[in-house]
């Protein structure tokens, strides 16, 4: 594998100058960090690129992993902190391998897989071309010790959704989740569409939030955090309105901590059932 590899943090930043992905790699790429891992990406548009893809990684954050947006100063491509790393077909496309090794003798020695921080993961990624995936996964499992943070934005083009995961890919903290899925109010964009279990395993002042301007759809979802669990379609549309997202799908609720609460703009057929 590509391997990447420090006692201390990992900064990767990419700008695309023309129609290409900003941060790629091939196959098997590994990343072993003692400290942060903090990616920087914006793509420069094209309906085959994004801004950050790795088919597939194996990353291993001592401290914590964050994938934000960049821009160009003085000709140099800097990371921007709070931004969204932009792409037209993906903000952000991981998929993750079983497992991967750095060999003896050598810095962070050791056999690692999928994709995992001993503290907060952070991601927030935009996708701008129509039918695009703002944070997609396909394959392996992202954890961390600390708060794990999606954020998938649509904010130009149409059918874009927002967070995409396959059945093979398990989310999992002792931090808590927030997953949020941002179109445009009412629109018909950041829908959440996640087919693999979601997991909480903190406690006090942990929970599971996830959240769509548009439709969710989960399976299973797991909580033990006292700030219970809470999922929603449809959010930001004002009261009263009775179109617009809808809780499409829904798993396995398990919640043995705080308030489990489910909310959406438009109802199903009938004042009395949830559709999923």
């Amino acid at each position: 594998p590509l391997i990447f590899s420090a006692s201390g943090n990992i900064d990767i930043v990419g700008y695309a100058l023309s129609s290409n992905t900003s941060v790629t790699y091939g196959y098997w790429n590994l990343m072993v960090a003692g400290g942060n891992i903090t990616i920087s990406s914006k793509g420069a548009g094209g309906t085959l690129y994004g801004a950050v893809d790795f088919t597939p990684a194996v990353i291993k954050a001592g401290g914590n992993f964050t994938i934000q947006g960049s821009n160009k100063v003085a000709g140099e491509a800097v990371g921007v902190a709070g931004s969204s790393a932009i792409g037209a077909k993906y903000g952000v496309n991981l998929t993750s391998s079983a497992s991967m090794t750095i060999a003896a003798g050598k810095v962070n020695a050791g056999t690692y897989g999928n994709i995992n921080a001993t503290g907060t993961i952070s991601i927030d990624a935009t996708a701008t071309g129509n039918s695009g995936m703002a944070f997609n996964a396909d394959t392996g499992n992202l954890s961390s010790g600390g708060l794990m943070t999606i954020i998938g934005r649509a904010v130009t083009g149409t059918g874009i959704v927002g967070i995409n995961t396959t059945a093979t890919v398990a989310l999992s903290s002792a931090g808590g989740i927030a997953i949020s899925g941002i179109g445009t109010v009412g629109g018909s964009t950041g829908n959440i569409a996640m087919l693999g279990g979601i997991t909480n395993t903190g406690t006090t002042g942990t929970g599971i939030t996830i959240s769509s301007t548009y439709n969710t759809s989960v399976a299973n979802v797991t909580n033990s955090g006292a700030n219970g669990m809470r999922i929603t379609g449809g959010a930001g549309i004002a009261a009263g309105v009775t179109t617009g997202g809808t809780i499409t799908g829904l798993g396995t609720l398990s919640n043995t901590g705080g308030v489990m609460a489910l909310s959406m703009a438009q109802p199903g057929a009938s004042a009395y059932t949830l559709e999923g």
